[in-house]
């Protein structure tokens, strides 16, 4: 069988929400499209298609199988089109997935100018503070901060963001200030349990060690970290995108100034398989010239 035009009228059918409809999209006949589903589905020897008279829905074997077709089919319109011109001009849905904070604080006001400079870019932004398989749920690429543990995975360097440790002026009124880090064992810390855990680390004169903390409240959301912050409930340790107007403001300190903590990484990640399409490539330059020229001003 022609697996790539079962491909493209099985993404119709999905796409449309029926075979009427994903007929008329093809220029087919609904007999025709429906013997290509078919044929696909025995050619794989699974279902992708719950059919009812109403309505046509994914199994989760179709889901998976949609998710992965889309970027196939994406990346051989690319090909096609970039075979027949010497400068590609990015198009089509971006699919990308970012940590809440991230996202809100410093990706949302980059959004508007990139899709203003491409406007046959469509983005589909995820927020979500997991870590997403892209392969498996059908992204572009992912924006992460930290370490990436996945070596399956691509990464481009985008930046770095530091880090602080604060708490508000209510908490240190109550408990003191902590003078050295070993002082941070006697506070309640506020834990960001997606990356440190209970252990967070510093330097100073060179030697990088690690204190380990314990608090009443882990967390794995910024958002809700930096309010806790905020309301006085601990001592938190938190990226400056996060807390940067909070220090400014005064409405929590900076603490433990003299010691260095390690900056954590700013990356775009994406399967290293894929094929880098122009819509991808022109949204990872974008985003780290933005950011080179925010820590720029930042910076004076």
């Amino acid at each position: 069988m022609d697996k790539l035009t079962a491909m493209r009228v099985f993404a119709a059918v999905v796409d449309e929400g029926g075979f009427s409809a994903a007929a008329r999209r093809l220029h087919m006949s609904k007999s025709a499209v429906s013997t290509w589903v078919r044929d696909l589905e025995a050619e794989l020897g699974t279902g992708l298609l719950n059919r009812t008279t109403r309505s046509v829905t994914l199994t989760e074997a179709g889901r998976r199988y949609k998710a992965r077709i889309d970027q196939i089919l994406a990346d051989i319109a690319e090909a096609e089109a970039e075979a027949g011109s010497d400068t590609l001009e990015p198009r089509g849905v971006l699919r990308v997935t970012v940590g809440t904070s991230f996202a809100t604080r410093a990706l949302a006001p980059l959004i508007g100018p990139f899709m203003a400079r491409h406007p046959k870019v469509e983005v589909d932004l995820n927020l979500s503070d997991r870590f997403v398989d892209l392969v498996e749920e059908g992204f572009d690429l992912a924006i992460r901060i930290g370490y990436l543990p996945d070596s399956s995975l691509t990464a481009r360097k985008l930046g770095e963001t530091r880090r602080v440790v604060a708490a508000a002026p209510s908490y240190l009124e109550r408990h003191g200030r902590p003078e050295r880090p070993e002082d941070l064992r006697n506070h309640n810390c506020l834990i960001y349990s997606l990356t440190n855990g209970g252990g967070w680390g510093f330097q100073r004169d060179g030697k990088a060690f690690t204190v380990h903390v314990t608090g009443n409240l882990a967390v794995n959301n910024g958002e809700i970290l930096r309010q806790a912050a905020i309301d006085g409930l601990g001592i938190c340790l938190a990226p400056t995108f996060i807390i940067h107007d909070c220090l400014a403001q005064g409405t929590l300190v900076p603490l433990l100034t003299e010691y260095e903590l390690p900056a954590l990484g700013i990356h775009a990640v994406f399967p290293s398989h894929r094929h880098l399409s122009a819509k991808v490539r022109s949204f990872i330059d974008f985003v780290a010239a933005e950011l080179r020229a925010i820590d720029a001003n930042c910076s004076r």
